[in-house]
């Protein structure tokens, strides 16, 4: 007894019996296995040290109660490549077809696709183009070569069979630069063979042979790629539905020749970093996830903080965001702390009529200035700006400020300011300079309710208000 197949379940199961006469590492199969996740026929011939795969239709793609194949239990019991039916003729796209590829390939498994021909009926040419229109983008990098399928039933024979072959494989190397496969029986491998003995130094070959025998009948041709060795198998995960079962004639290393552009790596990695004060929620979370699989990433800001977005690896501002994983992805998500829509910032510096509100550019008539060591502006601009309203009042030359509920009167040169009705005394008066009103911002601000900061160096005023209500009242420019 020798070979180990492991199963869900069960650690391992050894079995096999070789025979005389069998070449080695050749083992003949006598039983079915059964475990907690189903059921697995060993197959005619056990080979040490080959891939085995399926071929599947719309015939396999759920049971009965109409539960999907279950292409993770496939691939958990040992199975590591799918073919799928993507065509037949000009007419026919299996239905199934573009749920049965990507599932495969979320699963971990390589996948390829397969085109039934009808030479009889149609030409070459038009059966190649309606394949690449159906299936087309699973015949590019990371995919199994695609393989016709020559069915007896459809069959013609001879040179001009080979000539309908060479045609169709010359419109797909055109258009996807690889060449297929041939699947075909043994008889029909030795028709094409004695048609054009130099048939096989174009196309490898995926023969269909049920027969018990330690290697497959070529039908003349010097090797082959993959065995369909039985119609008949069950598989955990294919319920209800036989299915077949394929050997691949080579090792891993061997089958990277058959995949589009290399072997496609089995798993990604994610690698976020998060920017500010916020957490990212990623679902499913794993250290690897299948190539092909979807994975949700959700950027959940802290209080008082706001997802601006996503930069590195990704761009864009969805959330959640749903990556699909084709390569190892990394990427930035950015938090910032949130801005009260109510607040508002105002910048101005000393000799600039230059100043900004909330970022946006406000041009002064007058640049501020300093007395006495206090920065006066035009104050005027910034506070009709933010919804406020000055007055100028020429019987008494004072200005009447209102904004947020509060209201100042100011008078030119006067040392004294009312605010809401009391007085205050002011360490330098409102003045006229360039025919325009200038305020000691300090005092204006801060009995506005603003914060205000002053930077010594740029000699730069800034100003945080929050706006709540806006008294309203006539003004005079001045």
């Amino acid at each position: 007894m020798t070979g180990s197949i492991p199963v869900s379940g069960i650690q391992h199961i050894n079995i096999g019996v070789q025979r005389t006469g069998m070449p080695a590492g050749t083992y003949e199969s006598l039983v079915r296995i059964t475990c907690p996740t189903g059921s697995i026929n060993i197959p005619a011939q056990m080979r040490v040290g080959m891939i085995q795969g399926v071929d599947v239709s719309r015939w396999q793609s759920s049971d009965q109660a109409g539960n999907p194949l279950n292409w993770g239990a496939v691939h958990q019991v040992g199975f590591q490549f799918a073919f799928v039916k993507a065509t037949e003729g000009i007419t026919i796209t299996d239905p199934s077809l573009n749920v049965l590829v990507p599932g495969a390939r979320s699963a971990g498994l390589l996948a390829g696709v397969y085109h039934i021909c009808w030479p009889a009926d149609n030409p070459a040419a038009a059966e190649a183009a309606y394949f690449l229109q159906a299936a087309g983008q699973y015949i590019t990098p990371g995919f199994l070569t695609p393989v016709l399928d020559i069915e007896p039933r459809y069959n013609i024979h001879g040179v001009a069979m080979v000539r309908w072959i060479d045609e169709w494989a010359s419109v797909v190397r055109a258009a996807k630069g690889v060449n297929p496969v041939i699947y075909c029986s043994a008889s029909v491998a030795a028709d094409l063979h004695n048609a054009d003995p130099t048939i096989d130094g174009r196309y490898h070959l995926w023969l269909a042979g049920y027969a018990l025998a330690a290697q497959p009948n070529t039908g003349g041709w010097g090797s082959w790629a993959f065995w369909q060795y039985t119609d008949i198998g069950t598989v955990p995960g294919i319920e209800g539905h036989n299915v077949d079962l394929d050997w691949f004639n080579g090792n891993e290393q061997s089958l990277a020749q058959y995949v589009i552009g290399g072997v496609t790596p089995a798993s990604y990695t994610l690698l976020p970093t998060v920017i500010g004060n916020g957490l990212l929620s990623i679902e499913p979370q794993t250290k690897s996830y299948p190539a092909g699989s979807t994975v949700t990433v959700t950027a959940k800001p802290a209080a008082g903080w706001e997802f601006t977005g996503w930069s590195g690896g990704i761009a864009g501002t969805a959330n959640p965001l749903a990556l699909t994983m084709n390569a190892n992805k990394s990427f930035l998500a950015t938090f910032k702390k949130s801005v009260d829509p109510n607040q508002h910032i105002i910048t101005l510096s000393v000799g600039s009529k230059v100043a900004h509100l909330d970022g946006q550019t406000v041009t002064l008539d007058t640049p501020p200035v300093i007395v006495s060591g206090r920065t006066l502006v035009p104050l005027r601009p910034i506070i009709e700006g933010l919804g406020g309203v000055i007055t100028w009042v020429p019987e008494t030359r004072s200005v009447e400020v209102v904004f947020n509920g509060t209201t100042l009167l100011l008078q030119i040169g006067n040392h004294s300011a009312v605010v809401d009705g009391k007085e205050v005394i002011l360490d330098v008066p409102a003045a006229i300079m360039n025919g325009r009103t200038m305020l000691p911002v300090r005092f204006v601000s801060e009995h506005l309710g603003a914060d205000v900061q002053w930077a010594p160096v740029t000699k730069t005023v800034t100003i945080t208000v929050s706006t709540t209500t806006a008294s309203g009242g006539t003004s005079t420019p001045q």
